[in-house]
């Protein structure tokens, strides 16, 4: 390998391994070219172009790298095992690293101090070999970065797949979406798609009784009227469209609501709308929306249902109330009973001797006869009065009552020739004794005359 200007020579400030790794030949990879198309010198001898003066100042290391014109090259620098005089550096011991597209990749660097001086380079200036010959040589075995070929001996990077959604480096292909949406086929009939991984996974269908409806996105609800049926009577009978969609029925029209339990319209809110209008066969009542017939009154003589009564009586008795002074009750032509005349009683009405009060006061017994005593009222009945006692107490008198005077009459009572001692011995006596007796009766006023043989006032035995 003889030919002139095949590589050139970069130096940098290099105090450590990442100032030199990564970095680029560009101008911003902090590379200075200090010779170009350095002719070739053989495997690591010195070159024929006479030292290259770099100045290294004291405390800092220097790379220098050849590259080669197709963009490898190798890496010189100095290491601890320098040897340094005066006026120059020799370099004892090297280190490469590899150039690959313009790009330094370094495995270590010495940080030994350097001084100034002017060094002799040397660099391995034998071109290195191809890095391919057919393709396969360069595949990385990354799908994702696209196919790598061989063009005159150097690999060429290939072009990434264009991927929507992100690269799948497991299964060599791109991935098919990102959220369940990017799988959505549009049809609904075959169920909703998800993505998983990236990966889409088809749906499951939705279970459909009687098919399944593309257009309206949904499941066809029926074939008949039967199919649609909800078992609710009171919403209506629910129809199959001609759309294969149910139509929803007609709701019962109940004036008092609708009872589903039964399947009927509630025939009442309150009892009055039970009322059936007819007296005799009782009062209706509304139970839980149902009409409860009445109970029929209980009618002795039958039921009247134009005046909405029980009939009364057949007969004047059937009237009857027992009462006396409200007067007889009568059964009327119309079978209802007519209350009787009240007694026309002067002091009331007695009803439980089913009389008329005799009177309201003594006074109204009064029969106006003296010698049979004072009447009295009690309870409106009058009691007869006590007769006059009209006996005075003297044996020879005739005690009657004067009626006609309203007094008592005391006759002495006496046979001829004798006259009554009232006041004496109260007894039939000649004159002459009364006399006698009367004379010398003692001032004892107890004292009288017995008409003893002796005729003389004696004390009352």
């Amino acid at each position: 390998y003889t030919t002139t200007g095949e590589a050139d020579l970069y130096v940098k400030d290099a105090s450590s391994s990442g100032y030199v790794s990564g970095t680029s030949l560009t101008s911003n990879g902090g590379w200075t070219l200090i010779k170009q198309n350095v002719p070739s010198c053989g495997a690591w001898s010195m070159c024929s172009v006479g030292p290259i003066s770099v100045n290294v100042e004291r405390g800092t290391t220097k790379a220098f790298l050849v590259s080669y014109k197709d963009g490898s090259g190798k890496a010189l620098y100095l290491d601890a095992g320098t040897t340094i005089s005066d006026e120059y550096m020799t370099l004892t011991s090297m280190k490469a690293v590899t150039l690959n597209s313009g790009v330094v990749t370094f495995d270590g660097f010495s940080s030994d101090r350097l001084f100034n001086g002017i060094f002799t380079y040397y660099a391995d200036m034998t071109p290195p070999p191809p890095a391919c010959s057919i393709n396969a040589d360069c595949d990385d075995g990354d799908w994702c970065n696209g196919a790598e070929t061989c063009s005159n001996g150097a690999c060429i990077p290939g072009t990434p797949p264009n991927c929507e959604f992100g690269c799948n480096e497991a299964d060599d292909s791109c991935d098919e979406c990102a959220v369940n949406g990017d799988c959505d086929n549009g049809s609904f009939c075959d169920g909703a798609e998800t993505c998983n991984s990236g990966a889409c996974q088809t749906g499951t269908p939705p279970t459909c009784d009687f098919g399944c409806d593309e257009i309206g996105d949904s499941c066809i609800e029926c074939n008949t009227g039967g199919d649609c049926d909800d078992g609710d009577w009171c919403n209506g009978v629910e129809t199959c469209g001609t759309d294969k969609y149910c139509v929803a029925g007609t709701p019962q029209n109940c004036a008092f609501g609708c009872n589903e339990a039964s399947d009927t319209c509630n025939e009442c809110a309150v009892n009055g709308d039970c009322d059936n209008g007819s007296f005799c066969d009782g009062v209706e009542t509304c139970n839980s929306g149902a009409c409860q017939t009445g109970t029929p009154p209980t009618c002795d003589f039958g039921c009247d249902e134009i005046g909405d009564s029980c009939i009364e009586c057949n007969t004047g008795g059937d009237c009857d109330d027992g009462d006396w002074c409200n007067g007889v009750e009568t059964c009327g032509t119309d079978k209802y009973c007519v209350a009787g005349t009240p007694q026309n009683c002067a002091f009331g009405c007695n009803e439980a001797s089913d009389t008329c009060n005799e009177c309201a006061v003594n006074g109204d017994c009064d029969n106006g006869s003296f010698c049979d005593g004072v009447e009295t009222c009690n309870n409106g009945v009058c009691q007869d009065g006590s007769p006059v006692n009209c006996d005075d107490g003297v044996a020879c008198t005739i005690d009657t009552c004067d009626e006609i005077n309203d007094v008592c009459d005391n006759v002495p009572g006496c046979p001829l020739g004798q006259i009554c001692d009232a006041t004496g011995s109260q007894q039939c006596m000649t004159e002459e004794t009364v006399y006698v007796c009367s004379k010398w009766a003692p001032s004892d006023p107890a004292a009288v005359c017995l008409g003893t043989s002796d005729n003389n006032c004696e004390s009352n035995p």
